[in-house]
Parts: C-alpha cells; sequence; structure tokens
C-alpha cells in the first residue's frame, strides 16, 4: 500500500465516524450479557442488563418440564409491572402461599412490596395482584453452557 493511500485510510475513517457520531447517525453496539445457564431444575442467575442508559436487573431459571417435557428456560426482568419495586425468586413458596392466601406448587417470584405473584412454570402467570400483567422478559440466545441476553421486551419499566 502506498504511503498516501495509507495516510487517506487511517485520518479518513476516524474522521468519517466523528462526523456520524456528531450527527447522530453512528449505531450504538448492541448490549449483550453473559449469563451462566442454570444447570439444575429451580435454579436461578441474576444479571443485569444495560439499555438505554439504565440498567434492568434480570433473571434466568430453569424450569423442570411437565409431563417427561424438557426444561426449559425462563428469563425475566425483576422490575414489577405493577409500580417497578424488584422481586425475587422465592423457593420457599409454601410461606408466599400462606402470606397470600393460596396453596402454591412450585417456586414463584414474588414482590414483597405490594405482593404480586408470578409463576415461571406458566411463563410468569399473575397469580396474585395488584399486578396486572406478566414481568417483562428478555431475548435469549442459548449458547450451551451459557445465554446471551440479546434484547429486553418493549415498554419494560414503564408504569401504565
Amino acid at each position: 500500500m502506498r504511503r498516501k493511500d495509507f495516510l487517506r485510510l487511517s485520518i479518513g475513517a476516524p474522521l468519517a465516524a466523528a462526523f456520524a457520531t456528531c450527527l447522530g447517525l453512528a449505531a450504538r453496539a448492541a448490549t449483550t450479557v453473559r449469563v451462566k445457564k442454570p444447570s439444575k431444575a429451580w435454579e436461578a442467575t441474576e444479571f443485569t442488563f444495560e439499555k438505554d442508559g439504565r440498567d434492568y436487573p434480570g433473571l434466568a431459571l430453569r424450569v423442570p418440564g411437565a409431563d417427561g417435557k424438557p426444561d426449559s428456560i425462563y428469563t425475566a426482568c425483576r422490575l414489577c409491572p405493577h409500580e417497578s419495586c424488584t422481586f425475587g425468586f422465592e423457593t420457599n413458596y409454601q410461606l408466599v402461599g400462606r402470606i397470600i392466601g393460596k396453596e402454591l406448587s412450585n417456586p414463584v417470584l414474588f414482590c414483597r412490596c405490594h405482593m404480586s405473584v408470578f409463576d415461571p412454570a406458566r411463563g410468569g402467570e399473575v397469580l396474585n395482584g395488584p399486578a396486572k400483567r406478566v414481568p417483562w422478559r428478555f431475548d435469549t440466545v442459548d449458547e450451551g453452557n451459557e445465554l446471551h441476553v440479546v434484547a429486553l421486551e418493549e415498554g419494560a419499566g414503564e408504569i401504565k
């Protein structure tokens, strides 16, 4: 490569990138979070996902398959859709059941702020309100022993 061509490439590319950034044309790098995939039934892994400058707490959970079906991985944003309190994964589901006055049969997602309960074995179904919808979900790519969290459901954290 001639020196003139090298200089044109080495100076031109950074200037073009800076110009595009100033105009707001530069593409943002997609956020991807690598998470250790839970390996046992009802094992959970917590993570944080950044989107548009905001951190979203997340949970990846191995849900045992019913009726001979294989296990699945359930991922959800841990912000309660009621008022964005952070909920947790509760393995002492019998205690949660006593608190809300319902018989529960498996671990649940439990928001202690206002007693919303979600069933990860049923896609986050609301078992007890005041939450009106299931938790927001993450899109993931399965990479063997890891999950790559690549996107968050639109509207996450917005209370309506």
